[in-house]
This record gives C-alpha cells, structure tokens and sequence, in this order.
C-alpha cells in the first residue's frame, strides 16, 4: 500500500474483490449464476466441516471428507492466479495453432488454413483419444471471443477441473496440525499450498506419490495430505491376489498432531 509504517486493518478492506465469479452476458446483464453455484454446492456444504476439523473433531464420515475435498479443489482452481493460467495457457495455444498454420504453408508454398489436433490424456501418440479439425476462421473466432471476455475459459473450466482434483484429494492421507503456545497459521489468496517430499517437484502434478497438499482450517489448525507411500506396494500386491468385489466407502482415520515452530 506504499505506506511508510504497518497498519491494522480488515482483509475484505483491502484484498476483497467483489463479484470475481459473475459475468456480463450478450444482453448486457450481469450473471451471479456462478457466485450462486459456489455458496450453495461447495462453500455452504464445506465450511461446516472446516470448523469441526478446526474444532479436533476428526471423526468425519465418508461423504464430510468428500465435501471438504470439493471446497479445498475447487479454492485451488478458482483463485486469480490459477484462472489467469488457465486463460494466457488457453489463448497461447489457440496462437501456436495459428503458428504452425503459417508455418505449414511457408513450407509448402500453399495456403494451409486447417490442422489436425490430437487428443489425449498425456504427451503421448500412443494414447490419443481422437483428433480434432481446427480451421484457421475458427481459431481466430475464437481469439476474438477471448478478447471480449478473457476470463471465459477459466470460468467454464475450473469447476469441473476441481471434481477431478477432489476424487485424489479424498484417497489421500489426512492429518490435522494444531498449533501450539501463541503460534499461529497465516494464509493468502492461494490458501492451497501444493508442495513436493524432495526440492524438484514444481512441475509434479497432484497424483504424483511425492506431492503434498496444506490447508489452513483456522489460525490454529491446519490439514495436510499425503499419498500412502507405504501403502502403495501393498495395494498392488494385494489386488493381483484379490478377486475384485465391491467395497463401501471407508472411513479412513485423520490423525492429529501438534506443529513445531516451523
């Protein structure tokens, strides 16, 4: 705030942005569709549970765990760090189609207006899903509708993105930290702190068995999650011997530990 000493104030008196999920539609109104979708489908159902972990009652069930694995998903894709991603990394691709388009044709010595595209799961020509005909009018069509509404692709994305991100944060290990003495926990805008068991782990993605994930439940509670390392090979060994049935949902158990100082 380019004041020369600290100062005391609220948070919503100077981080607060209002109405970041609403949009202007064609006619010109404003839609709260999504700012509605959030409070009553993750933020109502979620927070409850955050105040009862925060409160050391551990003992939540199946479908509370799932709940809260919603929220804490859905808090890392809607931030404006994360959405700002997802809409340059959109529109950066739409421009690369363009590229190799004016490429192919340098190339040939022929218009080329059209790319093939294929789809998958990963960089990899062996599990492609389909290809996709992308036509230079489209692209540009496209780039268009960015510049009109740059955040469109984010806000068509990350909701769904966080369904997928929750199904692994609810087969993780849960374990709550409180905070001893005077201690307390701090946040920011990106209260979902996705971190790494060794120093290179930027680029890892969630279901990678070395990620960590940290959520803030309060000033004095905070919920971390790991993969079942030690788990894991057992899982396997066990599946290959095991014929398959269907299992109800456990309800796995979430230790509580105090924190040390760092």
């Amino acid at each position: 705030r380019k004041k020369s000493a600290p100062f005391l104030t609220a948070p919503e008196n100077l981080a607060n942005r209002h109405d970041y999920y609403s949009f202007k539609t064609p006619d010109g109104t404003i839609d709260y569709s999504l700012e509605t979708q959030i409070g009553s489908e993750i933020e109502s159902p979620g927070i409850p549970v955050i105040q009862k972990l925060a409160a050391g009652k551990v003992n939540i069930s199946h479908a509370e765990r799932t709940t809260l694995a919603k929220l804490i998903a859905l808090q890392s894709v809607r931030v404006p760090f994360e959405r700002n991603f997802m809409d340059s990394n959109h529109r950066e691709n739409l421009l690369s189609y363009l590229s190799d388009m004016d490429e192919e044709s340098r190339r040939l010595g022929v218009p080329v207006n059209a790319l093939e595209v294929s789809v998958a799961p990963r960089d990899d020509p062996r599990l492609i899903q389909k290809w996709v005909t992308l036509r230079r009018a489209d692209v540009l069509e496209m780039l268009k509708e960015l510049e009109e509404d740059p955040g469109r692709t984010s806000r068509e994305t990350f909701f769904g993105l966080a369904d997928h991100l929750a199904e692994i944060l609810v087969g993780m290990e849960w374990t709550v930290y409180c905070a001893s003495g005077k201690s307390r926990f701090i946040t920011s805008d990106r209260p979902v702190i996705v971190d790494s068991a060794d120093e290179d782990g930027l680029s890892r993605g969630l279901k990678d068995m070395r990620t960590t994930v940290t959520f803030p439940l309060s000033g004095t509670a905070l919920l971390q999650l790991k993969h079942r390392n030690w788990l894991v090979e057992a899982v396997r060994k066990r599946s290959c011997n095991e014929p398959a049935r269907r299992r109800k949902p456990a309800n796995p158990v979430i230790a509580v530990l105090p924190a040390d100082d760092a």
